[in-house]
């Protein structure tokens, strides 16, 4: 049976998942009118007018969206020093202590992000080639980016689980993150 801790994780990598492949998406698709871009400039000399502005902000929301199950799913680069460690509630000390870092991270960035959207929004700011306004997509990046920290928030909550005890160390929580998969 599992716990509730473990039902919303399902929930959270689903949830993530979706994003990111909808991210990832995206991504694909702006990759293939790039590729069409590329034959029709060199067959044609008739490149995609004003294609490349479009592309430009599309980047910024496909990597966004990527974010939160990289977070999710803990795939970020990890390098752990002290992985030989033999005590298992040390280490999850560790990982908590690294999780709350990430947490602020993501947190900086997020309001920095945010103060640039304020920003475009303010000044009015359009495409270069096209009058739509950039802050809506900016806004889409940020909220992708805050819910990237919202993730991380509860990454740090299940590491803290473990330190305290109240969660299954090595095996026992492996095979409980893999059952909510």
């Amino acid at each position: 049976m599992q716990d509730a801790w473990t039902r919303v994780d399902g929930v959270v990598r689903r949830a993530t998942r979706v994003i990111g492949t909808a991210g990832l998406l995206v991504l694909f698709v702006n990759a293939c009118v790039v590729v069409l871009d590329v034959v029709l400039r060199w067959v044609f000399l008739a490149p995609i007018d004003r294609f490349s502005d479009v592309s430009s902000v599309i980047f910024y929301l496909a990597a966004a969206s990527c974010i939160p199950v990289v977070t999710a799913e803990q795939r970020n680069i990890t390098i752990r020093v002290f992985g030989g460690l033999p005590n298992r509630r040390l280490l999850a000390v560790i990982d908590a202590l690294a999780a709350a870092i990430v947490a602020i991270v993501l947190a900086l960035i997020v309001w920095q992000v945010a103060v640039y959207t304020r920003e475009l929004s303010e000044n009015g700011r359009t495409l270069a080639q096209i009058p739509v306004l950039i802050a809506p997509f900016w806004a889409v990046v940020t909220v992708l980016l805050a819910f990237a920290f919202l993730v991380q928030l509860f990454v740090l909550a299940k590491h803290l689980r473990t330190a305290l005890g109240y969660a299954p160390v090595g095996s026992e929580a492996d095979a409980a993150e893999a059952s909510a998969l």
